[in-house]
């Protein structure tokens, strides 16, 4: 650790003692966070005014990297995607990256994901986008996600807190800033990157070892199959879907036969009581049968009510 001769960046009252500019401030250092994300893939998370000191000549010294976000490059690819898609307003390829971020490929129907990220799409983001608030829109995006139960890993949490902090820190020293223009050649230099003929090179490089690793894993693992078959211990495991309602249904037929079984056994009891004559025998048949009338009853009622099963 090291001394900084600095004071806090929003200290306006210090910029012409230190020969420096406000609104040249702000754009540097968003040039600076901006770097940190898409160049080193490294990041100040948390670049608010009391963690950028202004030392002399429009430099800047961030301090307190207490909370930092690291991302892959593949990361740093799916972001630019989505920023890109969101800048065209293109809501299938918006959704599909989001969809990669919260690891939910699986998801089954992005129907009411994409129409809620259609309609944030026309009615909002591109004026959010236009007051150069980029991170407050990747904000909104991710109270979408809410809505429908999804959640972005850590780190890219931790890159839109960054993205809207140093966004906020760059206002309070020049309100009309537009961060837009700022972060666009770095959004263009990923991509651009990402089709160079030697990015392309190590891309089919990757596949093609891919592939032959499977190649070469394929004899052992039918070798493992086989000797499991062998041994007996070879298993097929199936799950059996939207089966409940039908278990269900077999259980509460099962049920009533068993009433209906115990209600007939009643009736019958009961006519074979008042047909013998036998002193007494005649109040027990009767309440045979008014039991025998109650369970009948309730197994209609049961049947009325459960009639779509």
């Amino acid at each position: 650790m090291r001394f900084i001769d600095g004071v806090r960046v929003d200290s306006m009252e210090n910029y012409a003692a230190r020969q420096s500019e406000p609104k040249k401030v702000a754009e540097i250092g968003c040039h600076a966070v901006f770097k940190q994300i898409f160049e080193h893939n490294l990041f100040h998370a948390d670049p608010h005014p009391g963690n950028i000191l202004l030392t002399r000549g429009n430099r800047l010294g961030f301090i307190d990297f207490g909370m930092v976000g690291r991302l892959e490059s593949a990361d740093i690819m799916i972001m630019t995607d989505l920023l890109r898609a969101v800048f065209q307003e293109d809501t299938k390829r918006v959704t599909d990256r989001l969809l990669l971020l919260t690891n939910a490929t699986d998801l089954e129907d992005t129907t009411a994901l994409e129409r809620e990220i259609s309609d944030y799409l026309a009615f909002e983001a591109q004026s959010i986008i236009a007051g150069g608030e980029v991170g407050k829109a990747l904000e909104k995006i991710v109270d979408v996600l809410s809505h429908h139960d999804l959640r972005l890993p850590s780190r890219f949490s931790l890159l839109i807190k960054a993205l809207s902090t140093i966004e906020s820190t760059g206002h309070a020293l020049d309100p009309e800033l537009n961060v837009l223009p700022i972060m666009r050649p770095y959004v263009e230099t990923v991509i651009r990157k990402r089709y160079t003929a030697d990015e392309l090179l190590n891309e089919a490089q990757e596949y093609a070892f891919r592939i032959l690793r499977m190649v070469r894993e394929l004899p052992l693992d039918a070798h493992v199959l086989m000797q499991m078959a062998r041994h007996g211990k070879f298993r097929i495991q199936f799950t059996h879907l939207g089966l409940e309602r039908l278990t269900a249904g077999i259980d509460r037929a099962s049920d009533r036969v068993a009433f209906s079984v115990v209600t007939g056994s009643i009736v019958i009891g009961s006519s074979w009581l008042l047909s013998s004559n036998v002193p007494g025998t005649r109040t027990i048949a009767l309440a045979g049968y008014i039991v025998a009338g109650i369970i009948g009853l309730g197994l209609v009622i049961s049947i009325i009510r459960n009639r779509n099963f």
